[in-house]
C-alpha cells in the first residue's frame, strides 16, 4: 500500500489556537469587546474550515485493488463502483438455474451428485451450453422444431443435460436419457417461475382480477393470468 500522506493534528483546539495566532493584527477603532468578539468570530470560522476538512472523505490507491478511504480519524477500505448490470444479471441466472437443478435431483432418483459444490459447478456448466451451444442446436433442429410445433426443444434441453452429467459423472451423473428429459423440463419450469418473480428473465406473469366485457358468456369474472 502507498504510504499515506502525513495529516494534520487531530486535536483541533491547538490547530486552530495556532492558526489564529498567526493572523496579521489589524488596527481598528473598535472597542475592546466588540475586539473579543472578532477574534472569536475569526477562530470559530477557522474551527468551522478544520471540522469541514477533517470531515471531507480523502480516497487513496492501494496496492491490493481497494480504495482506501479516510474519514475523519479514521481508515477504512471501501469499494467505490457499484456491481455492474451484467454481473449481476449473471449471478442472478446462475443462483436460479442452481436452485432448479437442486430441485430436479431431489425430484428425480436418476440425477444425482456428491457435493454441492458440484451441483454448482454443473449448473454453470449448464448455463454456459444454453448460452452457446442451445442456439446451435436450435438452428440444426429447425425443421424438428417446426414439425413438432416446439416440442422438440424438450429433447433438445434433455440431450445438454445428459452431456452435462456425461462430463463428470463422478461428480453430478445422469445414469438415462428419460431422467435427463424430465429434469430438463423441471429445470425449464422452476427457472421459468424464478425469473418471472424475480424479474430478470423475459417472460412475466400477470394476474388480472375483473369482470367480463359485455357481451361474454355469463361464465363468471374470475383471474385471468397472462404470460
Amino acid at each position: 500500500m502507498k504510504p499515506a500522506p502525513a495529516f494534520s493534528s487531530l486535536n483541533p483546539v491547538n490547530e486552530w489556537h495556532d492558526k489564529t495566532a498567526a493572523l496579521p493584527n489589524y488596527s481598528c477603532n473598535f472597542s475592546n469587546a466588540g475586539e473579543h468578539r472578532l477574534k472569536q468570530n475569526r477562530r470559530a470560522h477557522l474551527f468551522s474550515l478544520w471540522a469541514e476538512q477533517q470531515l471531507r472523505p480523502t480516497i487513496y490507491e492501494t496496492d491490493f485493488g481497494l480504495p482506501l478511504v479516510k474519514s475523519g480519524s479514521l481508515f477504512h477500505l471501501s469499494r467505490v463502483e457499484r456491481m455492474s448490470p451484467k454481473l449481476k444479471k449473471f449471478l442472478q441466472s446462475w443462483t436460479i438455474n442452481t436452485l432448479a437443478v437442486a430441485v430436479a435431483a431431489f425430484a428425480l432418483p436418476g440425477i444425482e451428485y456428491q457435493k454441492p459444490v458440484d451441483l454448482i459447478i454443473a449448473s454453470l456448466v449448464l448455463g454456459i451450453l444454453n448460452a452457446f451451444i442451445r442456439p446451435i442446436l436450435l438452428l440444426m433442429a429447425l425443421p424438428l422444431l417446426v414439425f413438432t410445433l416446439g416440442l422438440f426443444i424438450l429433447v433438445i434441453n434433455a440431450v445438454l443435460l445428459y452431456f452435462v452429467g456425461w462430463i463428470s459423472p463422478q461428480h453430478f451423473a445422469v445414469h438415462d436419457f428419460t431422467s435427463a428429459f424430465w429434469g430438463a423440463l423441471i429445470i425449464g419450469v422452476i427457472s421459468l417461475l424464478l425469473n418471472s418473480l424475480t424479474g430478470s428473465g423475459t417472460s412475466r406473469i400477470q394476474v388480472h382480477r375483473g369482470g367480463r366485457p359485455p357481451g361474454a358468456d355469463k361464465g363468471g369474472g374470475g383471474p385471468v393470468i397472462d404470460v
